[in-house]
């Protein structure tokens, strides 16, 4: 059950929808600053990670924000999950792609040519 206060001393629940709308815009203003090429289908399987995380800051009783870790791992889902999940990507480069993104993430920018490389490489086997 969420703690929420009883709704006719004050406005909770409206404030809580006014918090997600107002959450939703950033994460889709900044998505596609992000990246120009993603598309709103993307951005709005994404931002369903987004009012996930921000029930559980309502149930911890956190203020529900936009923050660099919920943008991040919110926009994970279209990147990572649609390309594993994708029946035109091969076996092969689905098992390639887990250890050059763990890289990618442990170790930075310099591995983000390889990993790009190798989903153009899926790409043109697609076509």
């Amino acid at each position: 059950m969420l703690n929420v206060p009883h709704t006719e001393q004050n406005n909770y629940l409206i404030e809580m929808c006014e918090q997600f709308g107002r959450m939703t815009r950033d994460f889709i203003a900044r998505g596609k600053l992000y990246d120009s090429s993603i598309d709103m289908d993307e951005l709005f399987q994404a931002a369903r990670i987004l009012w996930f995380l921000g029930i559980f800051e309502i149930i911890l009783n956190e203020n529900m924000q936009l923050t660099d870790s919920t943008f991040g791992y919110s926009l994970l889902y279209p990147y990572t999950d649609n390309f594993i999940g994708s029946n035109d990507a091969t076996k092969e480069c689905k098992q390639d792609f887990g250890p050059i993104f763990f890289r990618r993430l442990v170790y930075g920018e310099e591995h983000a040519a390889l990993l790009e490389s190798l989903i153009l490489a899926n790409s043109f086997q697609i076509v």
